[in-house]
C-alpha cells in the first residue's frame, strides 16, 4: 500500500528507493509515492519478487536501495552516487501538486527548470492540463561515508565492471544496421572483425527468420526436434561424436557454402578480441571489434528443454560449439547479465551440456588461406592417453580451411601402437605429424616427416595411470603400464636432418609439468608460445602458419 492505494511497482521502473523516518519514497520515472515501511522489509520484498531473475538493484546502507542500470558514476569526495533519471512527461498542474514531495531539492539537480514551470501555471485549466516534457537530469544520492567506503571497497564488482562492459545498454539500431559494409557467403550475411584466423561470423543465428522465429538444435544434430530430451534425441547417431565434422554439421546442411557450426577457439578469439556489452533491449550480448569496430549482436533466446519449455528467455545467451570436451556432454558458450558484473565472459566449467538441449547456433567460415602451398596438405594429428584427451589442447577441435587433417590414437601396447601408426603413415602419406603430450613418443619414432612436438612433457605410462584411475573400466592393465615404463627406458633418437621443433606452453597455475629428461627433443629447435588457454586462437594463428614453414 502506497499513498492509501494499491500500486504494482515493476523493479526495473525503481530509479532508487529512500527511507526518511519509517516512510519509504520510491523513485520511479513519472512519480514518486510513499509508503510507511521498513527499507529491509522493501528489500525483502524486492528480492522475493525477482526470485529466479536478474535484478540490478542494490541495497546501500540503511537509507537507500539503488537500480545500479540507472548508474551514472561516483563522488567519494562528497560520499554521493549519482543516478540518472529518464525524460518523462507530465502536466504543469501536476507539477505544480508533487514537487514538494516528489522532488527534494536535495536531491534534484533541475529544480530551476521546475520553478520555471511552475511560473507558467495559473488558473487557465487548458494551461494547468498542458503537457509538459521534463528533460533527463539526474538524482545525487547522498549515501553517507560508510555505505560509500564499502562502495569503493567493491568497485570492481559494481562499478569498475559496469564502466568496461555498459551493463545497460541499447540498441538503437537494426541488426542489419550495425555494420556499414555488408557481405554475404551462399546468401547468408556475415562480418568481418578482422580476426587474426580469418573467422568470419554471420550476422544472424541459424533458423532466426525474423524477430519472433527462433530455431534450437541438439548437439550434432541436422534438424530441429519436437521434444528436448534424451528420449528424442541421437536421431542422427552423434552421440559418440568429440567434434562435429561437416557430414553432421547442420550450419553447412542449412545454409551451404562454407558456413559451419564454430569451435571453442572461434569462441574464445571472438572474447579476446572485442570490446562486449550487455544489452537490455533487446537483450542479448553485442561484440564490438578492438580492431576494426565490426559489431554482432548474439540475443540471449535462453534454451529449450522437453517439449517446447524454454528456459532462461532473455536471461542467457546458449550457444552451442563444435566441440565435445566431456564425455555426454556438448561444450557450448553460455553468457548473461552476471557474467558481465562479476567481470568474466567466456567458456567455463559450467558450459557442460546435455547433448539433447536445444540451443542457438551461429553459423561462422573462413577465409580462403592466402598461402597456397597449405592446399591439399595432410596433417596427421597423434592424440595422447591423457584422461582429459577429449580437451581443445589435444587438437580436437582444429579445423582449419584448405588442411587435410586427420585426427588418430590407439589404446594398444607399445609394439602394437607403433606398427598402427606406422600403417597410418604409409596409407595417408602425412606431409607433417604433430603430437601432443605424450603422443611425443610414439611421434619420435616415425621418421622421414616433419614432426611438430606441443609439450612433450610425459610419458605414455604416467597418461595410463592417470586414464586408469579416472576410467577403471577402459581395460588399462598393471601389465600394459610395465610394458611402456620398459621400452621408455630406451633413448629413440631424432635425426637432426629431419624437420622437426618443439613446442611449449606455461602450464596453469595450480598444474606443475613432470620431467621428461629427453636429450632427443631438448636438442630440438624449441618456441615457447606462453599459456595453452592464450588470449587468441593460437591453433589458427600460431600453429596454421608454423605449418606452413614447415612443409615448404
Amino acid at each position: 500500500m502506497l499513498d492509501d492505494k494499491l500500486h504494482f511497482i515493476e523493479l526495473d521502473d525503481i530509479i532508487f528507493i529512500q527511507v526518511d523516518k519509517k516512510v519509504c519514497s520510491f523513485y520511479l520515472k513519472n512519480e514518486t509515492p510513499e509508503a510507511t515501511i521498513k527499507l529491509i522489509e522493501v528489500w525483502e520484498m524486492i528480492n522475493k519478487a525477482a526470485m529466479g531473475h536478474e535484478h540490478h538493484l542494490m541495497k546501500v546502507g540503511r537509507d537507500y536501495i539503488i537500480n545500479m542500470d540507472y548508474y551514472v558514476k561516483n563522488d567519494p569526495s562528497r560520499n554521493i552516487v549519482i543516478l540518472r533519471r529518464d525524460s518523462y512527461t507530465t502536466t504543469a498542474s501536476e507539477i505544480v501538486k508533487k514537487n514538494k514531495r516528489e522532488i527534494p531539492k536535495n536531491l534534484m539537480a533541475h529544480v530551476q527548470a521546475i520553478k520555471e514551470l511552475q511560473g507558467n501555471t495559473g488558473s487557465d485549466k487548458k494551461q494547468d492540463s498542458e503537457i509538459v516534457e521534463i528533460p533527463m537530469k539526474y538524482y545525487e544520492v547522498p549515501v553517507g561515508e560508510a555505505p560509500m567506503k564499502r562502495l569503493l571497497k567493491n568497485k570492481e564488482k559494481w562499478f569498475g565492471v559496469l564502466d568496461n562492459y555498459a551493463i545497460q545498454k541499447e540498441l538503437t539500431v537494426s541488426i542489419k544496421d550495425l555494420n556499414d559494409d555488408h557481405h554475404s557467403e551462399a546468401g547468408h550475411e556475415y562480418v568481418d572483425l578482422g580476426l587474426l584466423s580469418g573467422t568470419l561470423w554471420s550476422t544472424h543465428n541459424l533458423g532466426e527468420y525474423d524477430k519472433d522465429t527462433h530455431s534450437y538444435y541438439g548437439w550434432g544434430e541436422l534438424y530441429e526436434s519436437d521434444s528436448y530430451d534424451i528420449d528424442h534425441y541421437d536421431a542422427q547417431g552423434v552421440g559418440s561424436l568429440r567434434q562435429i565434422e561437416i557430414p553432421n554439421d547442420v550450419a553447412r546442411k542449412n545454409w551451404g557454402g562454407k558456413w559451419r557450426i564454430p569451435s571453442y577457439y572461434d569462441f574464445d578469439e571472438l572474447i579476446e578480441n572485442c570490446e562486449i556489452s550487455w544489452c537490455s533491449k533487446p537483450q542479448g550480448c553485442l561484440f564490438t571489434s578492438k580492431i576494426n569496430g565490426g559489431k554482432i549482436f548474439l540475443p540471449a533466446y535462453g534454451l529449450m528443454r522437453g517439449h517446447g519449455r524454454n528456459e532462461l528467455m532473455k536471461l542467457q545467451g546458449s550457444y552451442w560449439t563444435s566441440s565435445a570436451m566431456y564425455k555426454d556432454c556438448g561444450t557450448a558458450f553460455l553468457f548473461t547479465e552476471n557474467d558481465f558484473r562479476e567481470g568474466g565472459l567466456g567458456i567455463h566449467p559450467n558450459s557442460k551440456l546435455e547433448r539433447f538441449l536445444g540451443l542457438s547456433i551461429r553459423p561462422v567460415f573462413s577465409k580462403p588461406s592466402e598461402n597456397t602451398s597449405l592446399e591439399k596438405k595432410t596433417v596427421l594429428l597423434i592424440r595422447s592417453y591423457r584422461s582429459y584427451y577429449d580437451t581443445p589442447f589435444c587438437l580436437n577441435a582444429w579445423t582449419p580451411e584448405g588442411l587435410n587433417v586427420k585426427k588418430v590414437w590407439i589404446l594398444a601396447n607399445p609394439e602394437e601402437a607403433m606398427d598402427y601408426y606406422r600403417k597410418v603413415c604409409n596409407d595417408v602419406k602425412p606431409d607433417i605429424i604433430v603430437s601432443f603430450g605424450s603422443a611425443s613418443f610414439f611421434c619420435k619414432q616415425l621418421e622421414g616427416y616433419p614432426r611438430i612436438f606441443l609439450n612433450p612433457n610425459y610419458l605414455p605410462s604416467d597418461d595410463l595411470k592417470e586414464r586408469r584411475e579416472f576410467f577403471p573400466k577402459a581395460g588399462i592393465t598393471q601389465e600394459l603400464i610395465d610394458a611402456y615404463q620398459e621400452v621408455e627406458k630406451g633413448s629413440l633418437l631424432v635425426k637432426g636432418n629431419e624437420k622437426c621443433c618443439v613446442v611449449y606452453g606455461e602450464p596453469d597455475e595450480d598444474e606443475i609439468y613432470p620431467t621428461w629428461d629427453d636429450p632427443d627433443l631438448n636438442s630440438l629447435k624449441t618456441i615457447n608460445v606462453g599459456p595453452w588457454k592464450s588470449p587468441d586462437n593460437w591453433m589458427n594463428t600460431f600453429l596454421y602458419p608454423l605449418i606452413d614453414t614447415m612443409v615448404k
